[in-house]
């Protein structure tokens, strides 16, 4: 009776832990997911930021350059 009453503790306990590890695990795939959706959306934003600063940059640059050139000829 003994015998088998540690057996089924122990195999609770195992299912404890099995149980526990499952949910590190998951919270753990959900953290890294979070954290690159987080890093793709930066990264998306940055590049849009940089695109848009340069457009303003270069258009009024080729005015210019148009401008000058007209008054050149």
């Amino acid at each position: 009776m003994n015998t088998c009453l540690s057996t089924v503790v122990a195999a609770a306990v195992v299912e404890v832990i099995i149980a526990i590890a499952v949910a590190v695990a998951a919270v753990v795939v959900v953290v890294v997911v979070v954290v690159v959706v987080v890093v793709v959306v930066v990264v998306v934003v940055v590049v849009v930021e940089v695109a848009v600063f340069l457009s303003f940059l270069f258009i009024p640059l080729q005015e210019c350059s148009l401008v000058i050139g007209k008054k050149a000829q």
